[in-house]
């Protein structure tokens, strides 16, 4: 099995985790080393990825996958095989004119394989054609997002034609045990204050009063800070007695899995915690929901009016913790 993709989150999590899952199959992901180094947590994913009697130095995921939002292989890791950059050269052919010739050695590693998933955006077929050029036999290919359905919905309606299980919306993704650092206490509030864009960051402000009133509420407060999140995670803690961790994602998983509630912006930490099944406190502004909100059992998300970000209230009343209101 080939999976082909860039950088979207939802193309593994849905598709690798799905065709894993029920085929039981080794895949190749061949994705977009793109944006992932960027986000602060990623570049411990692989540690989360690979549970440590599964590895081995020539597995080849080390690099390939720490690309954004590639959570749902956290799940079922261990079927995939390998993983390869599509900025190599090797996968130019795929881009070239139609009229050229086929490339013998892409045509041998793209005949390897019995079935083909393409999910980067192509909506004339064109890349789709060429993969057909160079070996493709069984392919589904993915015409590219359209407004109105969720991004992972879309993705994974792709794999219709190969009678692909009912899309998993509702149920935590990530069932398996993880571990917890030791010392996180109980109650426990996760409030992430960063992401991959200062865009989509809830005001400062806004995230010290949530981390106040759970400390108010007798929570500890661990607030993780990844490679991209020190400015927004300084100034959300500014004055605060909350806890401020550098976790492995592999062991901010296992925190979250502990965690009573968890607050954070349109993130990727945001979609492990929905995933997990945790209570879940989504504030979005810019970014559309509809199309980029965490799924999981026990979501919430927030979002203004016009794409404007939600007030303080809204979101404390939405992780319980209205004023009038014990506990979380």
């Amino acid at each position: 099995m080939a999976l082909i993709g860039g950088a979207d989150g939802p193309m593994v999590l849905f598709a690798s985790l799905i065709l894993a899952r029920d085929l039981f199959v080794p895949i190749t992901v061949v994705g977009y080393l793109y944006l992932g180094l960027t986000y602060g947590a990623y570049p411990y994913l692989i540690k989360l990825l690979i549970p440590a009697h599964f590895y081995w130095p020539g597995l080849g995921l080390l690099t390939g996958l720490i690309v954004l939002y590639f959570v749902g292989l956290a799940v079922n890791a261990w079927f995939v095989t390998s993983a390869l950059h599509m900025s190599d050269a090797f996968f130019a052919p795929l881009f070239a004119p139609a009229e050229r010739a086929p490339c013998r050695a892409l045509a041998d590693f793209v005949g390897s394989f019995d079935r083909v998933v393409s999910l980067l955006a192509d909506p004339d077929g064109a890349i789709a054609r060429r993969l057909r050029a160079h070996g493709a036999g069984e392919l589904v290919s993915f015409a590219g997002l359209r407004p109105g359905a969720h991004a992972a919905r879309q993705l994974f309606a792709v794999l219709a034609p190969w009678g692909s299980a009912e899309f998993p919306e509702g149920r935590a993704l990530i069932a398996r045990a993880l571990p917890c650092p030791e010392d996180a206490p109980l109650p426990l509030a996760v409030v992430h204050p960063g992401s991959g864009s200062a865009v989509k960051n809830w005001p400062a402000a806004r995230f010290r009063a949530v981390i106040a009133r759970a400390l108010e509420r007798g929570c500890a407060v661990r607030v993780p800070c990844g490679e991209a999140d020190a400015e927004a995670v300084a100034a959300a803690t500014d004055g605060t007695a909350a806890e401020v961790v550098r976790l492995p994602l592999v062991a901010l998983a296992g925190l979250l899995m502990r965690a009573g509630l968890y607050v954070g912006n349109d993130s990727g930490i945001t979609h492990v915690a929905g995933a997990l099944g945790t209570p879940t406190v989504a504030v979005f502004g810019p970014s559309d929901p509809a199309l980029w909100r965490p799924l999981g059992p026990r979501v919430c998300v927030l979002r203004g009016r016009d794409g404007r970000f939600p007030g303080v209230e809204r979101v404390l009343a939405a992780a319980g913790m209205a004023r009038g209101r014990k506990g979380l």
